[in-house]
């Protein structure tokens, strides 16, 4: 009889401990679903959310800058030179200092990332239409101080950029929303940030390879995976703004 109480006791030990663990189980399989979704609110989304913030607050003062840098010049047309330092000092609000710039040789970053901007100027035609005269684009990827040129100029559309080079179409169809009116001019601030996996030669300065590193990490996300905006281009803001009289005219700035 004592043998067989015995032998009872022993298998509601091991039932209870199955129980056990497979409670223990189950609230696993239910707490990490609840820790990826608090991570994801908690931690991705608000960063994602200030990246997008800097990368508009970097073209808002960079728009800023250019209604203002030649206020006390008797020629009010902004140059070159003006554009380039404009486009910079908005990127540092994102870039402090000197990361900014190539540190440690060509393509290679602190934060494997670099800066990538556009100029846009639009005009608005009859018929509620509009074109694009000309784009500017000043890309950090090579640049390892700001007195070296633009790293691509003048262009005529480019495959990093939201904004289509486009003529007599409709404002929405070179950027959703834009709206212009006739014979109006429209500067278009594009901000992004350059993170190229679709070739090699980009690198962190700490040694690793671009084309390693998952934009998940680069960027400093735990779950989320940004997406790319355009080409090789992430977190892409565009601020529009009317020009003052006499900055710009329909030739790319010289």
């Amino acid at each position: 009889m004592l043998s067989k109480i015995l032998t009872l006791l022993q298998l509601g030990r091991v039932t209870l401990k199955k129980a056990h663990i497979g409670a223990i189980m189950i609230e696993f399989a239910l707490a990490i679903p609840l820790l990826i979704t608090i991570l994801y609110y908690m931690h991705d989304i608000p960063k994602y959310k200030r990246i997008q913030s800097k990368m508009e607050f970097a073209a808002h003062c960079a728009a800023n800058i250019l209604q203002n840098v030649s206020k006390n010049r008797t020629n009010k047309r902004i140059t070159w030179n003006d554009m380039k330092y404009a486009l910079i000092q908005g990127g540092m609000t994102f870039y402090p200092e000197t990361s900014v710039f190539c540190i440690g040789g060509e393509r290679t970053h602190i934060y494997g990332h670099c800066l990538s901007t556009f100029v846009h100027c639009v005009k608005g035609l009859e018929d509620g239409k509009a074109s694009v005269l000309w784009q500017i684009m000043y890309s950090s990827q090579n640049n390892t101080t700001p007195a070296e040129n633009f790293n691509t100029g003048v262009l005529e559309g480019h495959a990093c950029s939201v904004v289509k080079y486009l003529q007599n179409v409709d404002p929405s169809s070179i950027l959703e929303g834009l709206k212009i009116n006739k014979d109006e001019i429209k500067i278009l601030i594009e901000y992004g940030l350059l993170y190229v996996l679709s070739t090699s030669g980009y690198a962190f300065t700490d040694g690793r390879i671009c084309l390693d590193v998952s934009p998940q990490k680069a960027f400093g996300f735990l779950i989320l995976s940004p997406k790319v905006s355009a080409g090789d281009v992430y977190f892409t803001r565009v601020v529009v703004f009317t020009p003052k009289p006499g900055l710009f005219d329909e030739t790319p700035t010289t």
